[in-house]
């Protein structure tokens, strides 16, 4: 069902996803929900 949805590349699926990880394939209602550089602020 989400072969189409995978990249051929992939190396790990991670399902209900809440947040974006590197080198995953995420998947789910609020991946991207926080994802905006505007919700973070810069450490110096």
């Amino acid at each position: 069902i989400l072969k189409p949805y995978i990249p051929e590349d992939a190396n790990c699926l991670e399902l209900f996803a809440r947040y974006l990880l590197p080198k995953w394939t995420s998947v789910g209602n609020e991946v991207i929900k926080l994802q905006n550089i505007k919700l973070f602020e810069k450490v110096s």
